[in-house]
């Protein structure tokens, strides 16, 4: 078969080829979504499959996650689009791939520029010597994207009638998802768009095709900005680093983000009250898009102040009772509990939603405890449990002996209950059959755990933690960087253990790169003294050559002559070693229960108390959701409390009040009648101790 225009050669190229085509009138060019459905093309080719079925679409998928696990999933949703149009424009019954297939992959972390890195290239960029238009319009191209925030797509496809000179503003036209606006710009941008489009006229005339344009007067192509970002770069001066993430012009669109963040974080504004505007002005559809563009930037970082210094058993089976369930069931051919419940467990989970292996096992034990107690409470056998015994009934009486019977707690009842709404779920969705059955789990409703304010160190716990192990001896100076770098990064036990040279940038601005749960990966800037402590020990422990080692590990030990990275229980051990020391000399009131999750919420409050916003306390702690970081944080300290409230209270100062005397109060909160005061006897009338009032109702 000859190829398509778009290169497929498969059984099915005609339904994709017009799928494209399909894409294309409807303003949706991504030549993304034509490279991965060539993929799948060449899959239905090698397999001969004819129809988008089940097997052959999950097959392709999961032949691309074993070839890069840790690559970028937002291709999932051209196979699931592909497959809806396919349903409205050919095949019925052509399988639509299911929503629990999520992109969850991280999305790529981006350089971090400083203030002296972009006003160095923006000064360079306007110096540049080139034939070519680029050594007048590279600062107007650079600086749409610092200071208006553009994508670099945006800037290429800039159109000459859509920068408005008189007005200030310029637009941008059918942007992603078919999105545009409307953007106003500064007096310094204007005034360069104004001079680069008065020279670019002097050469092309008045109808280029492009705002900004080639030698040849053609639009800019995609990889081009790339390459004059390049130039641009090494002319200003600026190093490149030497390990982990390079700098790119899209760079720029992320620091926009950032530096406006920090701006109203210093002028005291209400961070999360202006996101809806950043949103709307960078083109994202809501706030959540934006919230991946919150960092803090290492000038940031240096401004914000350091620490303020079973037994199992089964029941017997009830006879006739389940085994008329089972009858029922398979009569009605309802699937199969166990199966759904292993393909769960041990696929969806952990390779398509990319759960942790502890994550799996929370929901294996959750699982289990349901099927234990249908063995034990309801004298259900278990090779008869099906999805009969999972109605809203069972599973309320199920909250109930655990609540009764057990005497769990508000928190493990609704984790328990949680596992229960997602296997539901996910059963609905691979099943529709089953789908009022999530609907009914998910409205039984568990008392939720009483919420406590966040447990942390005070500063001078944190002071003595740090300074406990001292400088004698080489393994206690490698135990001091670890709780250094420990609480300035705020990260987790794993992520510090997996720590490579790789990820370790000490040109500045000094950054580590932590990769932490489902190979989340996130850059957090170092503060100078931090700084200075990792410099002094990786002279010490990565000397010379080793430096070049990038799979090497940051904190190790040499067990038989190999270096061996510090295992989680060791550094937990030498946190706790550090807490027992700081116990027995300068702090007695250290805490006994102290762990790497205590220092990292210490750190996060430590930064909070001081002012920083939630967004960048969630990405420093690489929070996915908003949510999970105020649900923790939000809880200000009874200090921060009381200032807040003092300062609020409209009251009257106590100390300028004119208060009653003693004598004056007495005689107002008595009833009885002073000594001097007569009993009329003759009309038994209580006489007035004071003028107008009355003791007695008239």
């Amino acid at each position: 078969m000859r190829p398509t225009e778009h290169g497929f050669v498969g059984p099915l190229a005609g339904e994709l080829e017009e799928y494209i085509r399909f894409k294309a009138s409807m303003g949706r060019h991504g030549a993304t979504r034509v490279r991965v459905l060539r993929s799948f093309d060449r899959h239905c080719l090698e397999h001969g499959a004819v129809r988008l079925e089940r097997g052959v679409v999950e097959r392709w998928i999961a032949h691309r996650i074993d070839a890069n696990p840790g690559g970028c999933r937002s291709w999932f949703s051209y196979i699931r689009d592909f497959g809806r149009w396919m349903r409205l424009a050919h095949d019925p019954d052509a399988y639509v791939l299911s929503d629990q297939w999520k992109a969850g992959s991280p999305r790529p972390t981006p350089y971090l520029l400083t203030d002296r890195e972009a006003a160095l290239f923006l000064r360079a960029a306007g110096t540049l010597e080139s034939p070519s238009p680029w050594a007048w319009q590279s600062r107007a191209f650079f600086m749409l994207m610092a200071c208006c925030g553009l994508r670099t797509r945006e800037v290429r496809r800039l159109a000459v009638g859509h920068v408005d000179h008189k007005a200030r503003s310029i637009d941008v036209v059918d942007s992603k998802a078919g999105r545009s606006r409307r953007l106003p710009v500064g007096d310094e941008v204007a005034a360069e768009l104004l001079e680069c489009d008065q020279r670019s006229r002097e050469r092309f005339g008045d109808d280029r095709p492009a705002f900004f344009v080639t030698s040849t007067g053609n639009p800019v192509s995609p990889g081009m900005p790339g390459v004059v970002f390049r130039r641009v770069w090494t002319r200003a001066g600026l190093e490149w680093p030497q390990a982990g993430k390079r700098p790119r012009p899209y760079d720029f669109r992320h620091r926009f983000a950032f530096a406006n963040i920090e701006r109203w974080t210093r002028d005291g504004v209400d961070v999360m009250a202006m996101l809806p505007y950043l949103a709307a002005y960078m083109g994202h559809a809501g706030i959540d898009s934006t919230l991946y563009y919150v960092h803090a930037s290492p000038d940031f970082h240096g401004r914000i102040r350091g620490p303020r210094r079973r037994r199992r058993t089964r029941g017997p089976g009830n006879g006739g009772t389940m085994s008329k369930a089972r009858k029922t069931a398979a009569s009605s051919g309802e699937p199969d509990f166990w199966r759904v419940a292993r393909d769960w467990l041990h696929h969806w989970l952990p390779k398509v939603r990319g759960s942790s292996p502890k994550t799996v096992e929370a929901y294996r034990i959750g699982l289990e405890s349901y099927v234990r107690w249908l063995e034990t409470t309801e004298g259900t056998q278990r090779s008869h449990i099906g999805f009969g015994h999972f109605d809203r009934a069972r599973l309320g009486r199920w909250v109930e002996w655990m609540r009764t019977e057990r005497g769990y707690s508000d928190r493990t009842i609704m984790l328990r209950m949680t596992t229960m709404r997602v296997f539901l779920d996910h059963a609905g969705l691979e099943h529709p059959a089953l789908t009022a059955l999530g609907n009914d789990a998910a409205g039984i409703r568990v008392k939720p755990p009483a919420r406590k304010p966040v447990d942390h160190l005070g500063e001078e716990h944190t002071k003595a933690l740090l300074t406990a192990w001292g400088t004698g001896d080489a393994k206690s100076r490698r135990n001091r960087m670890l709780l250094i770098l420990m609480y300035d990064t705020a990260a987790r036990i794993g992520e510090l253990a997996a720590l490579t040279i790789a990820d370790v940038g000490m040109d500045k601005p000094a950054r580590v790169t932590l990769t932490g749960k489902r190979g989340k990966s996130r850059v957090v800037p170092l503060g100078e003294r931090t700084r200075t402590h990792l410099a002094a020990y990786l002279e010490e422990f990565h000397p010379g050559p080793s430096m070049r080692d990038g799979d090497r590990p940051l904190f190790h030990s040499t067990r038989n002559g190999a270096i061996q990275p510090l295992s989680v229980d060791r550094i937990d051990e030498i946190l706790k070693t550090a807490a027992a020391r700081a116990r027995r000399g300068t702090c007695p009131s250290m805490p006994e229960r102290v762990h790497c999750h205590l220092i990292r919420r210490t750190r996060a409050m430590d930064l909070y108390q001081q002012g920083v916003p939630l967004p960048l306390i969630m990405q420093l702690l690489g929070h996915e959701s908003m949510s999970t970081t105020s649900a923790f944080y939000a809880f200000a300290t009874l200090d921060m409390m009381r200032k807040a409230v003092d300062a609020a209270n409209p009251g009257p100062d106590p100390s300028k009040e004119t208060w009653l005397s003693e004598q004056r109060l007495r005689q107002l909160h008595t009833l009885t009648l002073s000594r001097e005061t007569t009993w009329d006897t003759a009309s038994h009338q209580d006489p007035e101790p004071f003028p107008g009032l009355t003791t007695k109702p008239a």
